[in-house]
């Protein structure tokens, strides 16, 4: 087995000014998250990427890249990366990369199957709801800054998509915080519906969503979350989020 040692790797790429940021920013927040799913039934596979990214499992060998290229970042990017190798050293292992033609990590992102369910109850027990039999959960996708732009996280999900539906799994879901205006229109165009909508608590470190039960959120605001996104601006532009944002929060008052 690899040398794991993640939390001195990470803490040293962080830095004592990102460290502080960390720390600071989960003393105390409120968000909201959307939960969002989508049927893998007519899922096809993702046709080639024009750059000829591919697709392939990350091993703990990959870390010692993955580590590396967060020197090379921005500070709220390696908080990013340190949260991703938590998740993965929490045992979630199906993290998969897009990977350039000479072998770069440009690319994270993981999927999360029923047989994970004892790990959610274990460490995520107030972030994701337990999956269905048939329900994969697609989670934590990651693009280093220098690969932004290029529709990795499109592909990827796609990508992952197509997994689940070759191992005969029924849907997906996957779980986005009202700020990711760009991610929400992806997951729209791929095919994903909004569900659910849940506040998100940071308190002292601790994050908690109010989950509830799965049937908590009537059908009729997930319509009205769906038609009031209809407007927002297609991916990758950045025509007024603030007001696409504010449109989400406005329709969603009976789900919090």
């Amino acid at each position: 087995m690899a040398d794991f040692s993640l939390y001195g790797k990470t803490v040293r790429a962080l830095g004592v000014r990102g460290m502080s940021r960390l720390l600071c920013d989960r003393l105390l927040s409120f968000n909201q998250v959307f939960i969002l799913q989508t049927s893998l039934l007519s899922v096809s596979a993702p046709h080639p990427h024009r750059m000829q990214f591919s697709l392939s499992r990350v091993e703990e060998g990959d870390w010692t890249e993955i580590l590396r290229q967060a020197h090379c970042v921005d500070t709220e990017s390696r908080r990013e990366i340190f949260a991703r190798a938590m998740f993965f050293k929490n045992g979630f292992k199906n993290c998969y990369a897009l990977r350039s033609k000479t072998g770069l990590i440009a690319h994270i992102q993981w999927v999360v199957f029923p047989e994970e369910n004892d790990l959610i109850g274990t460490h995520y027990r107030g972030h994701f709801m337990p999956l269905d039999r048939g329900e994969i959960m697609i989670e934590n996708a990651f693009t280093f800054p220098r690969f932004r732009g290029l529709g990795l996280y499109a592909y990827g999900t796609r990508g992952l998509m197509d997994l689940g539906r070759q191992q005969e799994y029924k849907k997906a879901s996957s779980y986005v915080r009202s700020e990711k205006v760009a991610s929400l229109n992806e997951l729209i165009r791929l095919g994903f519906s909004f569900k659910r909508v849940v506040r998100e608590y940071k308190v002292l470190g601790f994050t908690r969503r109010a989950l509830g039960d799965r049937n908590s959120c009537p059908g009729g605001n997930a319509a009205r979350q769906r038609n009031a996104f209809a407007g927002a601006s297609p991916a990758g532009e950045e025509k007024e989020p603030e007001r696409t944002v504010d449109k989400i929060r406005g329709c969603n008052d009976e789900c919090r």
